[in-house]
C-alpha cells in the first residue's frame, strides 16, 4: 500500500557510530572494515548517501574505518555527504569525567583531525556536539570563518541545542544552522508533547523543547532525529510494560496493513511532521538498513498517525 504521492524530500542518515569496532584501544581489523563496508553498499543500495560521524565515536576508530573505505574507492567521496561532529571531550577531567569544549581552538583542531581519519580534504557539515556553557559565540562564528574559507568546511550544524543556543551562535556568524540533530521519536516524543501542553495543569516543564520545532520550521532548519527506532523498543514482540505492548502491537499492524517492515512505520511517522526530519538509523545490519529505506515510500494516514501517537502515549489527548 504505497502511496504515489511524491517523497523526493525524503531522506535518511547512516549512522556510523557503530564502525570501527568496540569502544576501546584495539585496532580496527579486517572484519571492522568488511561491516562497514557492507553498511555502505547497503545504503547506497537504498539511496541513502549521507554518513554521519563524530570524533568520539568508538574513539575515532569510526572515522578510520570510513576512511579506509573512502581511500580504496576514490570515487565515492563525490557521490555522498559526510558530516561529523566535535566538542565533547572524553575523560578530560579527574576521574574520566567528560567535559564539552567549543573553543575555536578546539574546533579547528578536532576538524582537522577528523578530515585526516576519514582521508578526505573537507567535510559537508560540521556539527557542534553539545552546547557548552562555556562557549563563545564569537569564537564559534571565528572557528566557521577559518574552515569554511580554506574550504575545509561546506555547511554548520548543531546537535542537541535548544533555540536559544542556535540564535546566539547563529547571531554571531553570517553562516546558517542548517541542522539540529536532536533525539525524536515515537518513544522520545518530548518535541511535539511540549506542543500541546499549553495552559495545562500539572504538565512537566517543556523548557529545552519549547518551539524549537517551530523555529526549525521557520529558519528551515533539518531536524535529524537520532535513536528514531528507540533502540528496537517497539519491534521486540514481548514486553512487561502494556502501553509498549499495545504500541508494538499497533506498530506490526500497520506494518501489515501498508506491507513494509515495521522499522518503516516507525520512521514513516517521523516523516509526517511539517518540519523536515530526517532519522539517523544506527544499524550496521545490510537487512536492517534495506528495511528502514522502505520508509522512503510510506505516508501515513493522518488517522493511523494519531493512533500510533496516542497508543504509545498511553493517554488521550488533553
Amino acid at each position: 500500500m504505497m502511496s504515489a504521492e511524491s517523497t523526493s524530500s525524503r531522506s535518511l542518515i547512516l549512522g556510523c557510530m557503530g564502525m570501527g569496532g568496540a569502544w576501546d584501544q584495539n585496532p580496527v581489523s579486517g572484519a571492522d572494515e568488511t561491516r562497514a563496508a557492507n553498511a555502505v553498499d547497503a545504503a547506497l543500495e537504498s539511496g541513502i548517501s549521507i554518513f554521519d560521524h563524530a570524533d568520539i565515536y568508538t574513539f575515532g576508530k569510526a572515522e578510520t574505518v570510513f576512511g579506509r573505505l573512502l581511500a580504496s574507492r576514490p570515487s565515492l567521496r563525490q557521490a555522498i555527504h559526510i558530516q561529523s561532529k566535535t566538542g565533547i571531550r572524553l575523560n578530560a577531567g579527574e576521574n574520566g569525567s567528560t567535559h564539552y569544549d567549543l573553543s575555536r581552538n578546539y574546533i579547528i583542531e578536532q576538524t582537522l583531525a577528523i578530515l585526516k581519519r576519514l582521508q578526505t580534504d573537507y567535510l559537508d557539515t560540521l556539527f557542534l556536539h553539545r552546547p557548552d556553557p562555556l562557549m563563545d559565540g564569537a569564537e564559534i562564528a571565528a572557528a566557521f570563518e577559518w574552515l569554511h574559507s580554506r574550504g575545509v568546511v561546506r555547511f554548520f550544524g548543531v546537535s542537541n541545542m535548544h533555540l536559544k543556543h542556535i540564535r546566539y551562535i547563529a547571531g554571531q556568524s553570517h553562516f546558517p544552522i542548517v541542522a539540529n540533530q536532536l533525539q525524536f521519536s515515537l518513544g522520545h516524543r518530548l518535541l511535539i508533547e511540549s506542543d500541546i501542553s499549553v495552559n495545562q495543569k500539572n504538565t512537566e516543564a517543556t523548557a529545552s523543547t519549547d518551539g524549537l520545532l517551530a523555529y526549525c520550521h521557520d529558519q528551515e532548519i533539518m531536524i535529524q532525529a537520532w535513536s528514531p527506532l528507540d533502540k528496537g523498543k517497539y519491534l521486540q514482540p514481548d514486553s512487561d510494560d502494556t502501553t509498549t505492548k499495545n504500541t508494538n502491537r499497533k506498530v506490526h499492524e500497520l506494518a501489515d496493513r501498508y506491507q513494509v517492515p515495521p522499522e518503516s512505520v516507525l520512521l514513516a511517522w517521523l516523516f509526517a511532521m511539517p518540519v523536515r526530519v530526517v532519522p539517523v538509523i544506527g544499524t550496521l545490519t545490510p537487512s536492517r538498513i534495506k528495511a528502514c529505506a522502505r520508509s522512503l515510500d510510506v505516508r501515513l494516514s493522518r488517522k493511523d498517525w494519531y493512533d500510533l501517537w496516542i497508543t504509545a502515549r498511553g493517554v488521550p489527548l488533553p
